[in-house]
């Protein structure tokens, strides 16, 4: 048994039978084509058959059908007839609500040769074919075996259940089975939400001697029943399960698995650092379905759960359900069931505290953001895709709380992890390597994670290790890394590694590689410089000789975003440059638009704008999800014609048109952005690392640029990673990469590019009240200690105290319990010393 179960908090029991749905009723069809006939291949036309007549007094409710039937033993394993409907079009059944299916029989007249022939009730299964496909052979095929119907003598009507469960050891009517002798083997799972069809099938057995079993059976009243049992596990007190995103697109918030505090001893739980931000609501924990939950009757009698641990100043919360329902004019509106949950009522005092409400509770007519306000309507139950736990006020900026046990329902917790995958393997290609392995036996729902490093991976906590890819889906067997050095092609040498995490976030024992020799590719970096003579007036040829972030759909620099349209570079493309030094960053763009829009009385995003997405940090490791903020901070700029803003932080404005920002359209078409942003200033918006380039460090990067062409939409979307796909906005995992210069920190090229000295940087901002970021280099790695004193020479800080790698790093210090006045900070490294001066000022 792989499965435990941790508890059940709660037992459904007395449901109504209203709580039932009823599939077929069996009334006469006035489509002549609704049921379809069928027989072994070799059975005589002129004795088997089975023939539909209705009856309307001797029935359950309405009409029922009278089925005569015959079933020949024409092949050498018997024969079979039978009646099935299959849904035209996409149609499909949706059993997901239920535990089990149902129907009434009257044996009219037994079966003329006992014990020979028996009913196979049959589901077929489009999960892993199209929803268009008519024939049950190209279908995943399901069949029950009901060995006592046909024989039966007893008068009177009978109902005969069902589990709507699958397994190859189902032979007796304890569920259904996929036997493989019809159909398609497709994922080898009953799909409830996917049913195709049904059917009702006479079997007989025999070796083709040609007898016969006949006799007349009359149905009623197919019906699910029994709510089904159907828990939705946003964090299970271990891991984010693999069917779920964990995301926050607004605030910036960040979370992360930790096992530093728990509500179960010796678990983990989520770790949520709250910053500070302009969306208040907007902002907290989003996580998001890969499938659609079907509530529908599950919403009246069900509850979210989950534990928390907060400080006694945190203040409210809203819990949040969300569909992904189409509001009817075919624009995807995500309609909201919400739910306030008072500070007042929870008593938060730094202990853990448990969490229930009922589904009913929320509120199901909260609306539906369209991007400028909220549109009415009613949350759909029945597709449920997300669940978000957001701030409802300001108050718990800055607070670091955890969450614990999130879901609905009473799960029963998958706790082993799964067997590691096999056969993994590299294939070289064109500037990329391909790992393959084979896909773990007996897992469903798992996804494989795929990374990379210059050396052997033993620790994927190691600085040198990357994500190549995440979350891949069963079957896929296949991750590209795409190989790219900075600006010229470059030989590197890969390790890489796969892991299995299981549908409960469960992950296997790491399956490494041998290393791999291929060129990468040289791409454009962010120039380490500010380019010669610099004005923000539209006049680029200061950046004439610096490589540009080239997008054009004609060569594939740029992608466009799905079901978006871009007619071509002249519709848009674009050349963008990024530039840094000591004290600002510089942008600029040349964007070829065949027509401009710049109204801004609409949204930002609905006009022509480019996005910049950028991390100023040195990125080492796994990708953020969500756009961060603190020590590793995520930008979102986007530059219409009247400002320049930090989309992320609550669409903050940083720049008008002036001195350092130039927006305006070109001739003959098209439009140029230039400017310069102070890293000072950036750092400050919302108490930020302050940024301090250094040529080698990996930069996340990405852009997004919008092509509205004046009809108040935005119509294209051209993006610089290929990931994007409209996501950059909420996931830095879809940004792609770069660095500053020319070189790649931590590549043994033969010469030492990594850091030539020890160096302790003045403090950012100085004065500064009540906080700063030092910045600090380090030649070799070692034992580090750094130090703040007063002008007594007493030690009022250690930040520092350990041994840490060679490279660029920095610190946070928070100085709000200290008096105004000026203090030293000392770095002690290996036989380096050093000492600086930093002023308070409150």
């Amino acid at each position: 048994m792989k499965k435990l179960t941790l508890f059940i908090l709660f037992f459904f029991s007395g449901l109504a039978l209203a709580q039932s749905q009823v599939v077929e009723s069996f009334n006469e069809p006035s489509d002549s084509s609704y049921w379809l006939y069928r027989m072994a291949d070799n059975s005589d036309p002129s004795i088997a058959h089975v023939n539909l007549s209705y009856e309307t007094d001797n029935t359950i409710n309405g009409q029922a059908v009278r089925v005569d039937w015959a079933a020949q033993n024409s092949e050498v394993w018997g024969g079979y007839v039978k009646f099935e409907h299959i849904l035209p079009g996409d149609q499909v059944y949706d059993f997901s609500a239920y535990d089990s299916i149902s129907f009434w029989y009257y044996n009219e007249v037994p079966q003329s040769l006992a014990g020979r022939a028996h009913v196979r009730f049959e589901l077929y299964d489009v999960s892993d074919v199209p929803d268009t496909v008519q024939d049950e052979n190209s279908m995943e095929f399901y069949y029950s075996f009901e060995y006592n119907i046909l024989d039966d003598s007893v008068g009177g009507w009978h109902k005969y259940t069902l589990p709507l469960l699958a397994d190859p050891n189902f032979w007796s009517g304890e569920g259904f089975n996929r036997t493989g002798w019809a159909g398609v083997a497709g994922n080898d799972h009953l799909d409830k939400d996917k049913i195709k069809g049904f059917g009702i099938e006479f079997s007989i057995s025999g070796a083709g001697e040609g007898d016969f079993s006949q006799g007349i059976v009359v149905f009623d009243q197919i019906e699910l029943s029994g709510i089904a049992q159907n828990p939705i596990i946003f964090f299970n007190g271990m891991a984010v399960p693999s069917n779920v995103a964990l995301s926050d697109p607004w605030g910036g918030n960040t979370f992360t698995v930790t096992d530093e505090d728990a509500y179960v001893p010796g678990t983990n739980s989520l770790k949520w650092d709250i910053t500070s931000n302009d969306w208040a609501t907007w902002s907290g924990a989003n996580f998001t379905l890969n499938n659609i939950m079907n509530y529908e009757y599950l919403w009246s009698v069900d509850s979210v759960k989950f534990a928390i641990k907060a400080p006694a100043d945190m203040g409210d919360l809203k819990l949040v359900f969300l569909d992904d329902d189409m509001d009817g004019d075919g624009e995807d509106l995500m309609f909201e069931a919400g739910y306030v949950l008072p500070a007042s009522t929870m008593g938060y005092d730094g202990t853990w505290k448990e969490v229930k409400i009922p589904l009913t509770a929320f509120n199901r007519f909260d609306g539906g953001w369209n991007g400028t306000g909220t549109t009415p309507g009613e949350m759909d139950s029945t597709r449920i895709k997300e669940f978000r736990i957001l701030l409802a006020d300001g108050n718990s900026f800055g607070k670091t709380i955890y969450l614990d046990n999130i879901w609905t329902g009473s799960p029963t917790l998958d706790v082993i992890p799964p067997e590691p995958p096999t056969g993994v393997s590299v294939v070289a290609g064109s500037y990329q390597n391909l790992v393959t392995w084979i896909d773990v036996p007996n897992e469903e729902g798992e996804v494989y994670d795929v990374f990379a490093s210059l050396n052997p991976i033993t620790d994927l906590s190691s600085s040198d290790v990357d994500v190549v890819a995440t979350g891949v889906e069963g079957g896929t067997q296949l991750a590209t890394h795409v190989l790219i050095a900075p600006l010229t092609d470059q030989d590197l040498t890969y390790y890489y590694a796969v892991l299995c995490v299981d549908a409960a976030g469960n992950k296997s024992q790491l399956v490494t590689t041998d290393p791999i020799t291929n060129t990468a590719k040289g791409v454009t970096t962010i120039y380490p410089e500010a380019p010669t003579g610099f004005a923000a007036d539209g006049d680029l040829s200061e950046w004439s000789s610096i490589p540009s972030f080239r997008m054009y759909p004609s060569d594939g620099s740029g992608t466009i975003v799905n079901n978006t349209v871009i007619d071509g570079d002249a519709d848009l493309s674009v050349d963008a440059y990024v530039a840094v030094d000591a004290d600002y960053i510089y942008f600029a763009f040349n964007v070829e638009d065949d027509i401009v829009s710049s109204d801004t009385t609409l949204s930002s995003y609905l006009i022509d704008s480019p996005d910049l997405y950028l991390g100023l940090y040195d990125w080492r490791g796994a990708p953020h999800t969500g756009l961060q903020a603190g020590d590793e901070p995520d930008y979102h700029f986007r530059f219409n014609s009247n400002a320049a803003r930090v989309d992320n932080i609550g669409g903050q404005i940083i720049m008008r048109p002036g001195a350092n920002y130039y927006w305006a359209p070109k001739f003959p078409t098209g439009y140029i952005v230039e400017g310069k942003y102070s890293l000072d200033s950036l750092a400050a918006i919302r108490g930020d690392a302050r940024f301090v380039p250094q040529v080698g460090m990996r930069i996340p990067i990405d852009y997004s640029i919008n092509d509205a062409d004046a009809t108040g939409q935005r119509e294209g979307i051209l993006t610089y990673s290929i990931n994007n796909q409209d996501q950059s906005w909420a996931n830095v995992s879809r940004w792609t990469h770069t660095w500053v210069g020319d070189s790649m920190t931590g590549v043994n090229d033969g010469t030492d590019n990594v850091i030539s000295k020890y160096e302790l940087s003045q403090n950012y901002p100085n004065p500064f009240n009540p906080t700063t970021v030092i910045n600090y280099s380090l030649q070799k790695t070692g034992m580090v200690s750094l130090s703040v004193y007063n002008i007594l020479g007493q030690k009022v800080a250690t930040l520092v105290n350990k041994v840490e790698n060679a490279g660029v790093h920095n610190i946070k210090f928070n100085a709000s319990n200290l008096t105004s006045g000026v203090y030293i900070y000392r770095i002690q490294a290996g036989s380096f010393t050093q000492s600086r001066k930093m002023i308070l000022l409150k």
